[in-house]
């Protein structure tokens, strides 16, 4: 992303789920998935699909450890699956799913393109929010624990539309960007 705006809203499909236990009051669908469209801005294809996971502690460090080298807990973590990543050299493809009819979450690892070529559509990214670090960062922000999962969907479609954060210039812009997208949905509630 070059200037860092936004322009026309991404045409991906969004499917959230939930691994660990969530309150009620924050699995508000429809503004998750309007947060994602939001920060991928236009730069998704037609036919793509971003899943946006709200996962434990343990999975994220997991994930963490496995594919970016770090063991630790992290906030947020997004996979890209259309730029090279740990993932793409590895040529596996993780995207989870819903079953038809079934309602019930297909997660797994595709180790052939051919596979995926099957589906409709082509995963895009995968966002994984660890609930339970998001609980203890709203409360050092003072924040409604909603507004804090906001802005961690928001970064990880930022960090899927081509933002990087690896630079104190770069964070800023990509935290700038955050803040304007959750104000935005935020004041349209």
């Amino acid at each position: 992303m070059k200037n860092g705006k936004q322009k026309k809203l991404s045409n991906a499909k969004v499917n959230i789920f939930y691994e660990v236990a969530t309150p009620s009051y924050v699995k508000d669908e429809k503004l998750f998935k309007k947060s994602i469209t939001e920060g991928l801005g236009g730069v998704s294809r037609k036919n793509v699909e971003v899943n946006l996971i709200f996962t434990s502690s343990a999975k994220i460090k997991q994930l963490n450890k496995i594919y970016l080298n770090k063991n630790r807990i992290t906030d947020v973590i997004a996979f890209n699956y259309n730029n090279p990543s740990p993932l793409s050299k590895a040529k596996t493809y993780m995207f989870s799913k819903t079953l038809k009819n079934t309602g019930r979450r297909v997660g797994g690892i595709y180790k052939s393109k051919k596979l995926i070529k099957k589906e409709k559509r082509l995963p895009f990214g995968d966002i994984f929010v660890c609930l339970p670090q998001a609980k203890k960062q709203s409360k050092l922000f003072k924040h409604p624990l909603k507004k804090e999962l906001l802005i961690l969907a928001i970064h990880g479609a930022l960090h899927l539309a081509g933002f990087d954060d690896t630079t104190l210039s770069q964070r800023r812009k990509m935290d700038k960007l955050t803040d304007k997208i959750t104000e935005k949905l935020l004041s349209a509630l």
